[in-house]
């Protein structure tokens, strides 16, 4: 898919102030993620492509859903992947899942120590590590915030092409 395109303005647009609100409060919002699959199914069937829409929501779905119920994933963040598959398609979704994945522990790390909280990190590793710990003295959790993980994702499934240009031989 051409990067250019309305869908991939929406998917910046939809991305930052995500990331916004996930770092700021915590949250990504219903209203940013439900936005963003309502434009990928609009602009998808209005430019003659509906199964892009209709098939990224799905597969975004499928992939995303069960890690919420496991516990992996926050449902904001699952909604926010079904946003980018339902802009996107379900192939996007899969490379920006792939990316997420690779990225999720350095770029986390790194929002932890520009964020000031990696050395939370430390003492609640340092916790679990005693064989005495209990709860009583457990450090005050520190919740990563991930869409930031996310947009990193998906901004690198766009650099992907250029990735394979850059090391690939012909």
């Amino acid at each position: 898919m051409d990067p250019l395109t309305p869908q991939a303005a929406a998917l910046a647009v939809g991305c930052v102030i995500a990331t916004y609100t996930d770092v700021r409060w915590g949250k990504i919002y219903n209203w940013t993620t439900g936005v963003m699959v309502a434009l990928g199914l609009v602009m998808n069937t209005s430019l003659g492509h509906w199964q892009v829409g209709v098939f990224g929501l799905l597969a975004s779905f499928a992939v995303h859903y069960p890690l919420w119920v496991l516990g992996v994933q926050k449902g904001g963040d699952v909604k926010l992947m079904i946003g980018i598959g339902t802009l996107l398609g379900p192939w996007f979704m899969v490379e920006a899942t792939l990316w997420y994945g690779l990225l999720y522990i350095p770029v986390g790390l790194g929002f932890l120590l520009i964020s000031g909280k990696i050395g939370n990190l430390f003492a609640t590793w340092r916790h679990k590590a005693k064989p005495t710990s209990t709860e009583d003295d457990a450090p005050t959790p520190t919740m990563m915030r991930t869409a930031p993980v996310i947009v990193s994702a998906a901004f690198a499934a766009f650099a992907t092409p250029w990735l394979q240009f850059l090391f690939v031989t012909k």
